[in-house]
């Protein structure tokens, strides 16, 4: 008896697949060295240096105006009296707002803003120790009749982080 020998049939003819695959792969090729060579060509020196934008003139900032006597001592004992805990551990300095609008309005209107870097003690969660966290304490102060008014204290997250560790 004669043997048989049975072909497998995959669908199709084998030499088109392969013709196929071959021009796939050949494609490929093409788009990835296109995409590769792109970074390559930007990275050819043009002109030397790029030119030099002008500078607007600086304007000599004027000198920080002066806290009105008893404004430090009185913004101390309102920051004590709110949280006992807190220790302020360096001088008061006048502040402004940061935003040009609020901080016209405030000069227009003679707003006093003043704060003092301190440091207040809490316990971490998860961790037995205590440690010290420093910010900024201040009072925002409106003249009423000649004399000031305090407005309201500032909260710590109303200035930028302390980054010393000493004021």
């Amino acid at each position: 008896m004669p043997r048989s020998i049975v072909a497998l049939d995959f669908g199709g003819n084998f030499g088109e697949d392969v013709v196929r695959s071959k021009l796939m792969c050949l494609a490929l090729s093409v788009v990835m060295s296109v995409s590769l060579a792109a970074p390559a060509a930007s990275q050819i020196p043009g002109d030397p240096l790029p030119p030099v934008p002008k500078q607007k003139p600086s304007v000599p900032k004027s000198p920080p105006k002066p806290i009105p006597p008893g404004l430090a001592k009185d913004c101390a004992a309102k920051n004590l009296t709110d949280s006992p805990k807190t220790t302020i551990v360096g001088p008061f300095a006048t502040a402004s707002f940061k935003a040009p609008l609020a901080k016209w309005v405030a000069e227009k209107a003679g707003v006093v803003v003043i704060a003092a870097p301190a440091k207040t003690p809490f316990k971490p969660p998860f961790s037995g120790e205590e440690r010290m966290g420093m910010h900024y304490v201040g009072c925002i102060y409106d003249p009423r009749d000649g004399a000031y008014v305090l407005r309201r204290l500032t909260q710590s997250s109303e200035f930028p982080p302390r980054t010393k560790r000493q004021p």
